[in-house]
Order: structure tokens, then C-alpha cells, then sequence
């Protein structure tokens, strides 16, 4: 079975209301507003719905709902990967240093420009050259660099400054690094670091910024001297890095406010690095694993031709299975498999070392230190092995029309992975037929949020004789750059099909997860943010509420009436009863719930709702147009009415007995 609506290859890639609320009374001032009868609401529409809390389903997996990210939409560079400095290796553009500029102050003069008679690292050969005209006296010259779209300051805020440099002097002025307002040349803070030698050495600084100053983008970061003795010297620059504090403080690590929105989804499987991403439109610019370990200095980076600007390689390997680990979620590790997105397929007799490459990735992962990639990882900083129980070999492999990825690409994988590793589970991005699947990648995209509510119910009818399916990539593309609730309904109609086929369906991830909101490179996306702050989609809320209301096995349930614009799953654990119910219509509709084989009832629990107008999306200057609201639950017994708002999701975490 394959549903492709469509793909990340074919995309276009160029890419109020305050949200609408039931408003209904309290009945005796003793249930939450909704939970009222009927005649409260103007002609809300009758069905019914029965909980069989003793007829038990399917176990719903650990990776019922999970996340996938690639280096799309700068969703690393200038997202996640809390790197300040934009273009530290010097390489966005091989004729000019972009994003860098000469800071000059009073009379003092100097000139920048890139340089590749100065290398720091084989990997890293340009270096950024200041030429210091004269430094006047009280006055600085140095290099300033604008970050991505701006370099955010914070009160109260440290930030680590990392650089390598020389200078023509044996000795020069010391220098000083700072956080430089664009508007004025405010120095908001400022740290000292000694004077450079005239051999190449690495620097560091900590930046701490005083409280009370304002919170703010428009700013750079500074490396400049004050010593009239510069005058008439050279600088040599290369690999400066600004951090601010970063998740779990991982010293080459992620953006907290990101991190934690990502972590509170509670994510059961990261599929990392994956997609577009990993093939590249050319083999030689995928994502080849072995050049992003090691020091940043040592990582050469590589053009990201999938989604079009250079990727800087911070996050590599190490940091993609790091940042699963971080978040607590099992990682599915993508393998390149000879296929790249313009077309070139790699012929049976040049396979083999991509099957090795892909044998020394997953040894690296999860291999034992004894064994050379294993090593490899412990002399990395991590010595255990990472949790990773699934391999997903390639990324849409469906796309591919020459028919090599079932003919032998695949095969080749499957049987090299299977032979050295027994225990992995395969994931396959295309059917195939001449080896068997474990797991089998869907991806579903379509611009119409009906397309997904029409699809509830398409995994009720797939054959459990075949592979497992995980949906690893799904978006209503409604709005750029998130989406809107209309979308997000039509997605919540669909996951009560995937909750509800958990024996089948082992998994869902929203795709793309991240994007900033001043270049993104594909339309709808999940968590949208500049460099100061972020915001959520109604289709965050969504996937939020099916992560953190369900059981751990499903219980029957069955809904009647509603006119097709209903949808349910339901789902137990001890003491709790979960229902989640998508209105997916613009009227208020009233169910009447009865629970079976519970001897008390419901004593309590809450309730919780998004709702609001179709059009509606969430944004930097508006994050909380549509959020979902938490009503408790008190002594509604074993059957009750249940008015659902227009265009709602609800979720209910019932106590039961």
C-alpha cells in the first residue's frame, strides 16, 4: 500500500479571528461549560457515543506519535543548532565573506576580505583577513558579524565565544568581544581576551549581559582591538562561534525554547536526519555522516542543494542522535542508499561502499566501544550506544522511476543490515517485493484539509498480513509559514485513524517541524520562529493533545449520528479513560457518551479544547490566536452529555475505575 499526496520533491518551494470559543453556562455550577444539555446551545446536532471500557484493543506503541527533522527551512543553521555566528566557516559564498563586515569606530579604518593562504584546517582552509589601517586612539577596528537575521540579546544571559586567529604582529592589543546594537553601536556587553600571536590558536571568551536591558534582534556580535600598536597589522579570523546557553547545556547544542516545545510533545521516535536532506540532489552533496564528526573545526560542511543554502555541519551525526537522546525518544537513523534527487541511481557494481558507509553509521551508533565506529562515538563524548531499534533505508525511494530501489538498492541494504544487525527493524520508503518490509515509510501531504479528514479511516482497511506502516511525514499545507486551523482539524480527523490502527500504523510525525519565519523553503510548517522568540501552529496543539492523552491499549468505541463531520479513538490505562472527539464542522454539536463495565462512572478528570476559526494561524506577533483551553471534570457518571464547539478537538482524560 502506498498514499503519496504528494512530495517534498515536487513541492512549490517558495514559498484575525482571536479563535472562536463555545460560549454556553455552567450547569449548577457543577460541570465544565461545555458539559451542559442541549437546549443550552442553539440547535446543536445529536449522536451518540459508546465507550466499551472493558473491551480492550491493541497496545498503543511507545512511537505512537513522533518528530522528524532535516536541515530544511533553517531549521539547524539559524534554528535548533544554537550557533549565533552565521557563515563561521567562511563558506556560504566563495568570493566574499557574507554576513560579515568591517566594525569600525571614531577615525579608525580597515578592510575584510576572505583569504586561503592562511589555513586553519585542511577541512576548514579560508580564514577571514582584517586589514587594520589605523587604529584611532580611544577608538577600534575589528569584524562584525550580523548572525541570522540578527543576533538575539538577552538580560542576564551568558554567551560563550569560541575563535581561532593569528596576526602579523608576535604580539598584538588584546581584543575585545561584544554584543553591538545595529541602531547606535551600543555596546550592550563586552568581555576581554588576550592578545593574539602570529600562529594560529584557539580563544575563548565568556559575554555576560547586565539585567534589565530590553530583550532584542537587532544586534551583532563584535572581535575588535583598541591598541593603536594594530595599526597597519593583519588579523586572521576563522571558526568564530557565539553560543548562547543551550538545552541540557550540551556544549555544542540546541536552542532551549525550541528544545523545550519539541520535548513537550514527547516524542516516541525521532526519524533523523531523513528526507530531502539525506539524498541531496547529487551523491556527493548527501549527508556524508563521516565529515560531521569530530571538532567543529575538523567538520568541512557541505551544500545543502535540497533546500538550497550551505549547511555548516554542527549538527552532525553525533548531535542528530544527541538530539533524540535529549528529548527521550527512540531514533529511527535514515541511511543514504544510492539514490539523490536529481535522478542519479547508483548501478549494482558501485553499491557496495554505500552499504558499507551504511554498516559503519549504525556500528557507530549503536556498536560496542571495542569495535572501531563504536570507538569512534566513545572518543566522540558518548560511549554508550543510542537507542536505536529501526533503520530507514533511503527517503521516498518512490520517486525514483528507474524501479532500482525494489530491483536491488533495497535488497542490498536489507540483507547486508539483517546479516550484521538481526535485531534492527528495516524501514522501507517504497513497496517492494523482493524483500520483506518491517516497516514501510507513508508520507501524506495535500492542500486541502478534507483530503485528511476523507483519509481517517484508510488504515481500518489495510491488511495486517503485510509490513507495518509508519506515516513518517504528514502536513495540511493551508499557510505559510505555519499552518491554519482548518488544517489542523483535518490532521487531528486523520491521527484518530492512525491512534486507532496502532496494531498497524507503529508511528506519525508532522513534517517540516521547524522553520524560520524570514526564509522558509517549504510552505506549512510546524514550530515557526525568528532568533529572539518562537511560536506553535494549531497543528503543534493537535499533535500535543493525541501525545499526551491516550492509554496504553485502545478500548472499542462506537459513534453514531454527527453527519460524517465526527471523529474518535479511544484508549485505557489504569484508572484513565481516554476519548479524543474532532467537530470538524462550523456547528455545535452535542453527543450523548455512555461508558460500559465501569462501576463508578466518571469521578472526574479534565477536558481539554482547541478551538476556533477555520482561517485562523498562530504567529510571531500573535503566538496565541488558537490554544487549546484545560476545563476539570467532576461526577458526570457513566453517561452524560458532551457538547463538542465548532471546529474543535477534544480531548478527555476521564478517571475511571
Amino acid at each position: 500500500m502506498s498514499v503519496w499526496a504528494s512530495s517534498e520533491r515536487w513541492f512549490d518551494r517558495r514559498a484575525s479571528w482571536a479563535g472562536r470559543r463555545a460560549a454556553v453556562a455552567l450547569l449548577l455550577g457543577l460541570t465544565w461549560l461545555v458539559l451542559v444539555p442541549a437546549m443550552a446551545l442553539a440547535a446543536p446536532r445529536r449522536a451518540n457515543l459508546i465507550l466499551h471500557a472493558a473491551r480492550l484493543g491493541a497496545p498503543i506503541s511507545s512511537t505512537q506519535f513522533g518528530a522528524f527533522l532535516e536541515e530544511i527551512n533553517h531549521s539547524g543553521d539559524g534554528g535548533l543548532y544554537a550557533e549565533l555566528v552565521r557563515n563561521r566557516d567562511l563558506k556560504e559564498d566563495p568570493n566574499a565573506p557574507i554576513w560579515w563586515s568591517q566594525f569600525t569606530t571614531g577615525h579608525s579604518t580597515g578592510s575584510i576580505a576572505l583569504d586561503s593562504t592562511q589555513p586553519l584546517t585542511s577541512a576548514n582552509p579560508l580564514s577571514l583577513r582584517l586589514s587594520i589601517g589605523a587604529v584611532a586612539p580611544g577608538k577600534s577596528v575589528g569584524v562584525a558579524n550580523w548572525g541570522y537575521w540578527g543576533v538575539p540579546v538577552r538580560p542576564s544571559t551568558s554567551y560563550r565565544v569560541s575563535f581561532f586567529a593569528k596576526s602579523s604582529r608576535p604580539s598584538s592589543g588584546v581584543l575585545s568581544v561584544s554584543l553591538v546594537r545595529l541602531l547606535d553601536g551600543k555596546v550592550w556587553a563586552s568581555a576581554k581576551v588576550k592578545a593574539i600571536t602570529n600562529a594560529w590558536a584557539r580563544y575563548t571568551a565568556v559575554i555576560r549581559t547586565p539585567s534589565g536591558i530590553p530583550p532584542s534582534l537587532t544586534n551583532r556580535f563584535v572581535i575588535s582591538t583598541s591598541d593603536t600598536a594594530d595599526s597597519g597589522s593583519t588579523m586572521w579570523f576563522a571558526m568564530v562561534s557565539l553560543f548562547p546557553p543551550t538545552y541540557q547545556g550540551l556544549a555544542n547544542g540546541f536552542r532551549i525554547d525550541l528544545m523545550q516545545k519539541i520535548a513537550a510533545l514527547h516524542p516516541g521516535y525521532f526519524r533523523i536526519p531523513g528526507g530531502n536532506y539525506l539524498e541531496g540532489e547529487n551523491p556527493a552533496t548527501r549527508f556524508d555522516w563521516k565529515t560531521t564528526l569530530g571538532p567543529i573545526e575538523d567538520r568541512p560542511g557541505h551544500d545543502n542543494t535540497a533546500w538550497g543554502y550551505w549547511s555548516q555541519d554542527g549538527v552532525g551525526l553525533l548531535e542528530w542522535l544527541e538530539l533524540a537522546e535529549q528529548v527521550q525518544a527512540q531514533p529511527i537513523l535514515a541511511v543514504y542508499d544510492g539514490y539523490s534527487l536529481d535522478g542519479i541511481v547508483t548501478p549494482p557494481e558501485a553499491l557496495a561502499p554505500y552499504v558499507t558507509d551504511a554498516l559503519d553509521e549504525i556500528q557507530y551508533a549503536i556498536g560496542p566501544t571495542s569495535s572501531p565506529w563504536g570507538a569512534q562515538r566513545a572518543a566522540d563524548g558518548h560511549p554508550a550506544p543510542f537507542n536505536v531499534k529501526m533503520i530507514e533505508v533511503g527517503n521516498e525511494d518512490n520517486l525514483d522511476p528507474s524501479g532500482s530501489y525494489d530491483a536491488y538498492r533495497y535488497a542490498a541494504f536489507y540483507d547486508a543490515i539483517k546479516a550484521n544487525y538481526p535485531q534492527l527493524r528495516i524501514v522501507a520508503t517504497a513497496p517492494v517485493t523482493h524483500r520483506p518490509m518491517d516497516v514501510l515509510d507513508e508520507h501524506f501531504y495535500h492542500d486541502t484539509p478534507s483530503y485528511f479528514a476523507a483519509h481517517a479511516h484508510t488504515f481500518d482497511h489495510v491488511t495486517r498480513h503485510g509490513p507495518k506502516i509508519i506515516v513518517g511525514e504528514y502536513a495540511a499545507t493551508t499557510a505559510s509559514p505555519t499552518g491554519t486551523m482548518s488544517g489542523a482539524l483535518g490532521e487531528a480527523a486523520f491521527l484518530t485513524g492512525i491512534e486507532r490502527n496502532a496494531d498497524l500504523v507503529v508511528g506519525a510525525s508532522y513534517a517540516p517541524l521547524l522553520t524560520n519565519v524570514n526564509e522558509p523553503n517549504w510552505y506549512t510548517n510546524l514550530i515557526g520562529y525568528n532568533g529572539l522568540t518562537s511560536f506553535v501552529s494549531p497543528s503543534y496543539w493537535v499533535l500535543k493533545m493525541f501525545a499526551t492523552n491516550h492509554g496504553r491499549r485502545l478500548i472499542a468505541s462506537r459513534l453514531t449520528g454527527g453527519h460524517g463531520t465526527l471523529f474518535e479513538v479511544a484508549s485505557r490505562s489504569l484508572s484513565h479513560t481516554y476519548v479524543l472527539l474532532v467537530n470538524d464542522s462550523g456547528l455545535t454539536q452535542t453527543i450523548n457518551v455512555r461508558l460500559t463495565d465501569t462501576r463508578r462512572g466518571v469521578r472526574g478528570g479534565t477536558a481539554t479544547v482547541l478551538a476556533g476559526n477555520p482561517s485562523s494561524v498562530n504567529t510571531l506577533s500573535n503566538p496565541n490566536a488558537v490554544v487549546p483551553a484545560v476545563h476539570r471534570l467532576r461526577g458526570l457518571g457513566s453517561q452524560f452529555p458532551l457538547v463538542l464547539p465548532a471546529d474543535s478537538l477534544t480531548a478527555l482524560n476521564l478517571h475511571t475505575s
